[in-house]
């Protein structure tokens, strides 16, 4: 059942529709707004624990390897509930994918509880989706993002054709969204490694690093992407 159900017409449908289509009478987006005939996918977030596996994936740090001891958590002084590190001997060992991370009743990593990850003291028939502003400042300041970002850009800088800003563009779209930029998002791309250039050329960096710390913020902003972050 759950094989006839995946392969159907209506289940391998994309959540986005093209603006024609939605101005056209007659058309779909006309008849029924609100999709109830299911003509196209209902838009919905990843999972949290795949938000989780999709940034590790993304900055080459996901560890695939199988089985093994969970990652055990541990409680910072601000209230965090993170990776504990005196559990994992390497920082591989913290990218295991979140299948592998401890589940308590009392406390979960912070991380997946901000993207609803179902509370282990409760019974849960059906995940919820929100979309609240913690969310965005987790995936804005949260130090796990962060340092991503950071090993994004250094994968992109490290598997790039070359140090063409275009170059490193295209792959960093490929790398986290699974497609090539348009031309739109080249010129925009590019505009935000040059703001960010010149602003760090401005305080005596050397040229390498003005070039990798702005590539990085070009590789947080991906990461946030509604693309990134949502079934498309």
């Amino acid at each position: 059942l759950l094989k006839r159900i995946m392969t159907s017409a209506v289940y391998r449908q994309a959540s986005a529709r093209p603006d024609m289509l939605a101005t056209r009478p007659g058309s779909a987006a006309q008849i029924d707004p609100a999709n109830r005939l299911l003509w196209r996918m209902p838009l919905r977030r990843l999972e949290a624990e795949i938000v989780r596996d999709a940034i590790l994936a993304a900055s080459g740090q996901l560890d695939r390897s199988l089985g093994g001891p969970p990652l055990a958590l541990e409680v910072q002084p601000d209230g965090m509930v993170v990776i504990q590190e005196k559990g994992a001997n390497t920082s591989r060992a913290k990218a295991r994918r979140s299948l592998y991370v401890l589940a308590r009743r009392n406390y979960h990593l912070s991380m997946l509880g901000v993207f609803d990850q179902p509370a282990m003291a409760t019974n849960c028939p059906n995940r919820q989706q929100s979309a609240v502003v913690l969310q965005s400042l987790t995936m804005l300041n949260d130090a796990f993002v962060l340092d991503a970002a950071e090993r994004f850009a250094q994968r992109v800088s490290a598997e790039s054709e070359s140090a063409e800003p275009c170059k490193q563009i295209e792959l960093a779209f490929r790398t986290a969204l699974g497609r090539g930029p348009s031309a739109s998002e080249v010129a925009w791309s590019s505009q935000l490694l040059e703001t960010h250039a010149a602003e760090y050329a401005a305080t005596g960096l050397p040229p390498d690093r003005v070039a990798e710390k702005s590539l990085v913020h070009l590789c947080h902003m991906l990461l946030n992407s509604n693309e990134f972050l949502y079934v498309p």
